[in-house]
């Protein structure tokens, strides 16, 4: 019944059952590890690693507790106890992908760059043609390196890893393009680096236009075009950042800097955050929304 719940988006329902299944059962290490995946649905992640301790202690060899407990501790940015409950699940069984690329993610947290992209080529070994896995190893990089020839290999192995990516992104499927969609946008810490990005940064559009166009193939036909002496050029600014931000602090001078007889601006604040600098920006553009 809590299963049936929990997939008809009835959560707290689902919690009540459950709870009332284990003052019957206290002993049943599954029901423990249930309720510790409904609190992380509810992001209520300090009670989710009771319940998953609760299940572990019960039955240590289950491995689905053990792995989705390490996430709660990373949700909590407690690493090392995430990177603990990680490599327990690799002892049970160390062909569990989706632990090696847990452990690389919590690694990544601790400036372990090395040791994660092991984890990481790891999981791809298991499961070569999983995209999610493919990205997440070519965009690990390190925070601080320790010189430019580490910034070097790097750089050659997060290139390397955009081109070895594309063959996946031919193969998705409609559905599989659909769910990749948010998966391999950001590679935020390779503009860190302070180089000449333009290859690789063409690179990454490339598969991101694969995947659109597999995933959104009616929105892929170019647009006819009027030519016209008089019409302004259009420009759109879509971005969570339009407010007090570091991104928005580094580029509101370009985007208020665009002449009106030339430009027709757009503006698109996605997350619903509104602030003073918002309401600013949204003054400078013709055309301003918040989604």
């Amino acid at each position: 019944m809590a299963l049936q719940l929990r997939g008809e988006g009835r959560v707290r329902e689902a919690e009540v059952h459950v709870r009332m299944g284990l003052k019957g059962a206290p002993t049943f290490a599954l029901g423990h590890a249930i309720l510790g995946d409904l609190m992380s649905g509810q992001e209520r992640w300090i009670e989710a690693v009771a319940a998953y301790r609760d299940a572990v202690e019960l039955a240590p060899e289950l491995v689905s507790a053990w792995n989705n407990m390490g996430s709660a501790f990373r949700a909590l940015k407690q690493y090392q106890d995430a990177e603990a409950s990680f490599r327990r699940v690799l002892h049970l069984d160390p062909c569990c992908a989706p632990a090696w690329r847990n452990l690389g993610l919590s690694l990544v947290y601790m400036n372990r760059a090395d040791e994660a992209c092991l984890c990481f080529e790891r999981a791809c070994e298991l499961v070569p043609e999983n995209l999610d896995y493919a990205w997440t190893s070519a965009r690990s990089l390190p925070i601080v390196y320790a010189d430019d020839a580490q910034k070097r290999s790097y750089r050659e192995r997060y290139i390397a890893g955009l081109r070895g990516i594309r063959h996946i992104v031919d193969g998705l499927s409609h559905d599989s393009a659909l769910k990749a969609v948010d998966d391999i946008w950001d590679a935020f810490h390779f503009h860190y680096q302070g180089e000449q990005d333009r290859q690789a940064q063409s690179l990454h559009g490339e598969l991101i236009h694969a995947v659109m166009a597999k995933a959104y193939p009616q929105l892929m036909k170019p647009l006819e075009t009027v030519p016209s002496s008089s019409r302004r050029v259009r420009v759109g600014f879509v971005s969570s950042m339009l407010r007090k931000h570091t991104i928005t602090f580094l580029f509101r001078g370009w985007m208020e800097g665009l002449d009106p007889d030339v430009f027709e601006c757009f503006g698109y604040q996605l997350d619903g955050q509104e602030d003073e600098t918002t309401a600013e920006l949204s003054k400078t553009m013709e055309h301003f929304r918040c989604l």
